[in-house]
């Protein structure tokens, strides 16, 4: 759809200059009550008011896009699209003369992206009210403009406010100001705009904070738990008297200071009108634990937020490290979850990496009610493909990133995949399998001798990425496993949607990948890929290489080591093939282990989010994408995984697969009708395990060989 779709005759109103924060205001003519809808689209982000009263709950409107065609280098050519908000506002009109205003800040929009930008710079709106008799009010040149009380706002690292400016009464139809022109603005480059239900962001709950330090200078405030919210602050200043606040994730070892490493420049400054408010943040969470205060003013709470979604699974175990992993990923992925993307981190980039995205995103699918989050999200990935070289952005929406086309770009094969399987809906897998195919040209275009060699020119070409110690698996060898991996997921699709024809081509593609790996990384004389570090041997045994020393070498290693050596990727997969090997044991130990790679440590460190790095604690402390394996506490230590006929966990097949290590664990997931699918196992003299599925579901329970048909209802198996 174009502009005039939803905004008819409207015309862009705004500022025409880059410097304002600035609240436009419109009047027109209504009937107290009627009914009446407004369309609303706002750049960067925007907060929509009928006769001063704020019209919605959700924060940072728009939802996340890449907004239009751009001037961006790189020569590539995407999709395009924008998200138009709509809201019923009879309940708020007046009867005669009322008032829409919209207070713009600078968003994704107008942020600069390593120097580049979406925008023009200009914060920009367009409106149209209808009403049910046919009657219109457009955005137009009636329009007019004030300064607002934000004097500044930068989308990550906060905004500053003079509330001596703060004229609410602009907000109301008997404002008598005479304010400033609107500039007509043009329509948006090359853009689709469309509207969806992916969930907005919304206020989740209210903490409370601690005075943990306090000096004449300044007061440290702790909120117990390091998220995304907005800090609501009571001024009590002299007018004209500053206060600054800056918000960080950690303190200093004595709590005395805030650790300025981790406050990644994240600010709220007021100036004070002397009037005794109390305020927040306009346009951007903040993301942090802790907050230095310096002037007269209190923290009186943090509103957590993060997108409408909710948890729908739990896990619960007598190892109280796993049951930490569970609950540090859940907040971790939730906090993550942020205008319809799921980022990297809140706080430094806030950007929807693509392989971070893949890497959790079936531990995220399988424990938040997220189809419809992760719809949008698909639709992201779709847009963020270049048309032409057919190379997967390293970001969806697309900002200027890094990455790799293996790990980051498989995103365009595995996220759909994922989606259809826990939610069975084969539409996007049918949509973007035309582009999963241009996916393997470009990684054929970038490869030589069978492997993955290249990205696009000037960019990284990441492989596995934060080991311990420097990534030492090349680059070639972890993209080569992308290339298998998301071949062989094109060939369970291919079935799905009638295309067998394709099959062969894909086997080839596979055995000649293979090969090409073989030849360039095994250790023919002991059965090693790389010598095993980092999880190479992992890598390896699930592309379907190596031979049977390869999987003992990475028992062994693992077995021994009993910590992580391995980034992101390797993480998960070495967890995973110790589970289907028949080594839960040390899949748990991993896990749990205290030092110096492991949950364990986090846990000592008292950490409340999962940081970007093993070990070095220097940048973000809020990253998912080591959690991954959480959803290994599902799949293997209650043991609920899917059949493979099934989607949207219609069948199941219940086997746990650390029973001894793991003795006592309930918890449950949710299938894809809505029920609760439940496990516990109980170990005394004996195992128990119990199993409820609901109506609608059937499955059976494997014990070694044996398989044990289940029924609707309570099962109990004796081991």
């Amino acid at each position: 759809m174009n502009f005039s779709d939803f905004f008819g005759k409207a015309k862009w109103i705004g500022t025409g200059n880059d410097l304002d924060i600035p609240l436009v205001y419109q009047s027109f003519n209504a009937r107290a009550g009627e009914d009446a809808e407004i369309a609303v689209l706002g750049f960067g982000v925007f907060i929509l008011y009928i006769n001063g009263v704020r019209v919605h709950e959700s924060e940072c409107l728009p939802l996340a896009s890449d907004f239009e065609a751009n001037d961006f280098p790189s020569g590539e050519i995407l999709h395009h699209r924008v998200y138009v908000e709509k809201f019923n506002i009879s309940h708020l009109l007046s009867e005669g003369e009322n008032v829409v205003s919209v207070l713009l800040g600078n968003g994704w929009y107008n942020k600069p992206i390593w120097e580049e930008s979406f925008g023009d710079g200009n914060k920009k709106v367009a409106f149209r009210i209808k009403f049910a008799d046919g009657r219109e009010v457009v955005s137009s040149e009636e329009a007019r403009w004030i300064p607002s009380h934000v004097t500044d706002n930068h989308y990550n690292k906060g905004e500053c406010q003079d509330l001596r400016i703060d004229d609410k009464s602009a907000r109301l139809p008997s404002f008598g100001g005479e304010g400033r022109p609107v500039v007509l603005e043009a329509d948006l480059r090359e853009s689709e705009y469309c509207t969806t239900d992916c969930p907005r962001d919304i206020i989740h709950r209210s903490l409370s904070p601690t005075v943990s330090y306090e000096c004449e200078e300044y007061k440290i405030y702790d909120f117990g738990i390091n998220t995304t919210c907005y800090p609501l602050v009571r001024v009590d200043a002299e007018c004209g008297e500053r206060v600054e606040i800056l918000f960080s994730e950690d303190v200093l070892k004595d709590g005395t200071d805030i650790d300025e490493t981790h406050a990644h420049e994240q600010k709220f400054n007021i100036i004070s009108d002397g009037e005794g408010r109390t305020v927040r943040p306009e346009f951007g969470w903040i993301c942090a634990r802790y907050a230095r205060v310096k002037g007269n003013a209190e923290i009186i709470r943090f509103d957590e937020v993060y997108s409408e979604v909710a948890e729908n699974a739990d896990f619960t175990s007598d190892n109280t490290v796993l049951n930490y992993v569970y609950r540090l990923f859940m907040h971790t992925q939730l906090i993550n979850m942020h205008s319809g993307m799921p980022s990297d981190c809140p706080q430094i980039e806030r950007r929807g990496y693509t392989g971070d995205g893949q890497l959790c995103a079936h531990a995220a699918m399988l424990t938040v009610d997220s189809e419809r989050f992760y719809r949008k999200w698909l639709t992201d990935i779709s847009d963020c493909q270049d048309r032409i070289s057919g190379h997967v952005q390293y970001t969806a929406p697309y900002t200027h990133a890094g990455g790799g086309p293996g790990g980051w770009g498989s995103a365009m094969v595995s996220v759909p995949y994922e989606f259809y399987n826990r939610f069975g809906d084969i539409s996007p897998v049918a949509e973007m399998y035309p582009q999963m195919w241009e996916y393997l040209r470009y990684l054929d275009d970038h490869s030589e001798n069978g492997l993955v060699v290249s990205d696009r020119e000037g960019e990284w070409c990441l492989g596995d990425w934060v080991t311990p110690d420097p990534v030492a698996l090349p680059a070639p060898y972890v993209n080569n496993y992308f290339y298998v991996k998301s071949c062989q997921k094109m060939i369970e699709i291919a079935r799905l949607l009638g295309k067998e024809a394709d099959i062969p081509e894909l086997e080839r593609r596979i055995a000649y990948r293979r090969r090409a790996t073989t030849v360039a990384y095994m250790n023919p004389w002991d059965g090693n890929f790389i010598g095993g570090i980092q999880g190479a041997n992992a890598f390896a045994v699930d592309m379907g290489i190596g031979d049977e020393r390869t999987l003992n070498r990475l028992i062994e290693r693992y077995d021994e080591l009993g910590y992580y050596d391995t980034g992101i990727f390797g993480t998960e997969l070495v967890t995973r093939l110790m589970f289907e090997n028949g080594r839960g044991d040390i899949a748990v130990r991993l896990m749990t282990a205290d030092t110096p790679h492991g949950f364990g440590r986090f846990m000592k460190e008292g950490r409340t989010t999962l940081p970007e790095y093993w070990g070095d604690a220097s940048r973000s402390l809020c990253h998912p994408m080591l959690g991954a394996v959480a959803a290994f506490l599902f799949d293997y230590i209650l043991g609920i995984r899917q059949a493979e006929d099934s989607v949207g966990y219609g069948r199941v097949i219940i086997e746990p697969r650390a029973i001894g290590t793991v003795k006592n664990a309930s918890g449950y997931i949710t299938a894809g009708n809505g029920e609760k699918i439940k496990v516990e196992i109980l170990t005394e003299e004996r195992t128990s395990v119990t199993v409820t599925l609901p109506a609608g579901i059937s499955g059976v329970f494997k014990n070694g060989e044996e398989a044990i048909p289940l029924s609707v209802g309570r099962n109990v198996i004796e081991i």
